[in-house]
């Protein structure tokens, strides 16, 4: 492998070759060394352009100017690569591990690494300006843990130390490993690079791992590792599928820590039970079908102090993304350092970039693998302080979720709900209203009038949508003009940023295509509609089952979304009934559109609930219509209005408050959900 050092350097033109060469090494920072293999680009400029013959205008000059002059470039090569040598044999930057055992006996590793204050800092000999602008605020950690005749799990991290941890001297850099259940021997491979791209420090380490680790004790690691806690408690709830889930619930939680005697489990904040052996295992009775619940279980010591807690919610969607901190535990008091550990929950198409974790809103670390642990000191005081856990997928989404602790007695919670309104505004002929502002609207919730925070033409917002088609045999003559004008549509209406999904039901609903902006994917999978009809025998109608799959499909996925039912609206096979998917739409916020052939049997709920989800419910009597309908929707989605406000009332049991939206002047027709459920 090659590194490449890039250097500017201002010489006389009259200088020699071997002149220039020391001269670029002599601008390496004192108590840095270059190898003797090594190779150095150098850039050479006139003298006159740097401003000053001395470093820091040499210096300033190549950080502030690009080479636009006579540059002669000089290639020096040492036969090998370039790396900054540290000086001294690495002795006294060791890394010291201490060992625990976790949950499901996984061995937690813990290292020290402790970095002299000289070798971040090296400001010796350097001038003001140097000190303000080479001077790093963060440090990366990379390497990579070895088993014999395994291949190497790599790691990275990114720390920020605070100016209160770059005043110690060592600076101490500490992260966690999973190390798996086994003892043994492991390689560890790990280097300092700091934000330069300069390799402070390499190691190359052996690690014995133990049989069974030594129980820690907090008091002796307290002054031993500077407070950094290695384990206490904490209590983790099994992931489950993401399935739509009704009726008897089976729900495990996992713990670790010495003193857990009981755990207790909350659902929607009522208590439904507790456990006091292994293992930690409940049946929920989810009752009144679908729907989202909030499930809480807390660690308890024998006294009912609760030592450790963790919460999921059911039903979020399979494309839910989430982060909670499971450590450190709300209200708690801690002394000297906490041990930040957060799960994340990623959507089945996404991809987990990296976390960010911050204390009191500075950040600490970012990491990018599991797992999502890292040991922080506290600052002086007696607090409140409070962790933040920032979660980023690849695609720039972000999850993040905040935890409060050394706070004085009780802390009462009030949460603030911000909720999104896309509304759509007509006047008497059916057109779009545009041009409308916040002051032109306004909102009331439960009959009380709130405040619009924010009002903004969507535009090109993204949209998120959902095409459900009916393959059942009633819907044989329709199904070529549907994929035929839905062609049409996701043509024109899916863009960049925007997504689609296609589905098909007949007695039970199924994916084609998951949500994507593939146009070619989509296309493909219309195709796929009229053969997935032919296939197979007729097995009737399930469109209430179908519309509440397809709702907790749309879980997790913010923004603009719609969901739109091609079918003749009959049913005879869903096991939820019309009551039950009626409370998960609004639940959901989905504006629903049904394009419906008529039908002797269609039941009046449906043009209800497209009606309360803000949407439109169409009758067909020839396939020749779908297209005009399509257009329709399509140019209601385009022309809406986002609509910001925050709500006032705390709702519990899944219970909805009505909305209503209204224009301070005019009587233009307004469309828009009329419900929020919290």
């Amino acid at each position: 492998m090659i590194h490449l050092g890039l250097l500017q350097v201002t010489c006389p033109t009259e200088m020699t070759v071997k002149s220039r060469a020391l001269a670029a090494i002599g601008t390496i920072s004192p108590g840095r060394a270059l190898q003797a293999n090594s190779m150095v680009l150098a850039y050479f400029l006139p003298r006159k352009n740097a401003g000053s013959s001395s470093r820091e205008g040499i210096l300033r000059h190549a950080l502030t100017v690009k080479p636009k002059f006579r540059l002669r470039v000089i290639w020096l090569l040492f036969y090998s690569s370039l790396s900054l040598a540290v000086p001294g044999d690495g002795k006294d930057q060791a890394l010291e591990v201490i060992f625990a055992r976790g949950e499901a006996r996984q061995i937690i590793s813990q290292f020290h690494w402790k970095i002299p204050r000289a070798l971040l800092l090296p400001v010796e000999g350097r001038s003001t300006w140097e000190k303000e602008n080479l001077m790093c605020q963060e440090y990366r950690i990379e390497g990579e843990t070895l088993r014999p005749g395994l291949r190497g799990i790599p790691f990275r991290y990114t720390f920020f130390p605070g100016a209160a941890t770059l005043e110690k001297d060592p600076v101490t850099f500490v992260f966690e490993r999973y190390l798996g259940a086994n003892a043994g021997e492991i390689t560890l491979k790990v280097r300092l690079v700091d934000c330069h791209g300069t390799v402070l420090s390499n190691r190359l380490q052996a690690v014995h791992i133990p049989t069974n680790p030594e129980p820690r004790n907090p008091a002796a690691d307290a002054g031993r590792h500077l407070t950094y806690p290695l384990i206490t408690h904490a209590i983790r709830i099994l992931p489950m599928d993401r399935n739509l889930k009704t009726g008897e619930v089976p729900v495990e939680a996992i713990t670790t820590g010495e003193g857990i005697v009981e755990v207790r489990f909350l659902l929607d904040r009522r208590e439904v039970g507790r456990v006091s052996k292994l293992p930690f295992r409940l049946v929920l009775n989810l009752r009144g079908g679908p729907r989202k619940h909030d499930l809480e279980v807390s660690a308890l010591d024998e006294t009912g102090m609760v030592l450790a807690r963790d919460r999921t919610t059911l039903n979020s969607g399979p494309n839910n993304f989430s982060v909670r901190l499971i450590e450190p535990v709300e209200s708690r008091t801690y002394e000297g350092g906490i041990r930040a550990h957060a799960v994340v929950d990623v959507p089945i198409q996404g991809r987990l970039d990296h976390l960010d974790f911050y204390l009191n809103d500075e950040k600490a670390a970012t990491l990018f693998q599991k797992p999502w642990v890292v040991p922080l000191l506290l600052p002086e005081g007696a607090g409140p302080f409070h962790v933040r856990a920032v979660g980023f997928l690849a695609d720039g989404t972000q999850a993040e979720d905040l935890v409060l602790f050394n706070t004085p007695g009780f802390i009462d919670h009030v949460e603030v709900h911000q909720v999104e309104l896309w509304v759509s505004v007509f006047d008497v002929r059916g057109r779009s209203v545009p041009g409308l502002k916040a002051q032109d609207f306004q909102v009331f919730e439960d009959g009380v009038s709130r405040e619009i925070r924010s009002c903004t033409r969507a535009g090109n917002l993204p949209v998120n949508l959902i095409i459900l088609t009916d393959i059942s045999r009633s819907m044989t003559l329709s199904i070529p003009s549907v994929t035929k004008n839905a062609r049409k549509m996701i043509h024109s209406l899916i863009g960049e940023g925007d997504r689609a999904a296609l589905m098909v039901f007949q007695d039970h609903p199924r994916i084609l295509v998951p949500f994507t902006n593939d146009q070619v994917y989509l296309k493909g999978g219309l195709v796929r509609i009229p053969l997935e009809a032919r296939s197979g025998k007729p097995r009737g109608s399930g469109i209430y089952d179908s519309v509440t799959y397809a709702l907790h499909y749309f879980g997790g996925i913010k923004g603009r979304r719609a969901l739109i039912v091609f079918t003749d609206a009959f049913d005879n096979r869903s096991e939820y009934g019309l009551a039950e998917m009626t409370h998960f739409a609004k639940q959901a916020g989905v504006r629903i559109y049904v394009v419906a052939e008529p039908h002797r049997k269609i039941p009046t709920v449906l043009p209800d609930l497209t009606r309360e989800t803000g949407g439109e419910y169409f009758v067909v009597p020839r396939p020749a219509l779908i297209g005009s309908v399509l257009r329709r929707i399509q140019e209601e989605l385009r022309t809406q209005y986002l609509i910001r406000y925050e709500s006032g009332a705390e709702v519990r049991g899944g219970d909805c408050l009505p909305i209503a939206v209204k224009l301070r002047t005019g009587n233009a027709k307004i469309k828009t959900r009329r419900y929020y459920c919290p």
